[in-house]
């Protein structure tokens, strides 16, 4: 899952191969959230960006079960609700 902003600065950089035949195994969705955040089996990070939106700012790592299951459930619920990136780069 990625976020809109970053699907459109790739989208502007003629470098950059948004071609889905390159990523038939692997699903994409995309999603407005302002915010990055990644879960594994034993830790999980949250990095939130500055008020300016300047990148990175805030970062908050737990290796706890309660925080790594508070992540997943996030992604979860961020993932039923993001748009396919085909979807996305259709209407775009």
């Amino acid at each position: 899952m990625v976020s809109c902003a970053v699907i459109d600065e790739m989208r502007d950089k003629e470098s950059v191969s948004l071609d889905m035949n390159r990523y038939e195994e692997t699903t994409v969705r995309v999603t407005p959230v302002p915010y990055a955040l990644a879960v594994a089996d034993d830790w999980m990070i949250l990095t939130l960006p500055e008020l300016d939106g300047a990148w990175p700012s805030a970062k908050i790592v737990s290796e706890t079960d309660g925080a790594i299951s508070w992540a997943r459930d996030l992604f979860a619920h961020l993932w039923a609700d993001a748009t396919p990136i085909e979807m996305y780069l259709a209407d775009h």
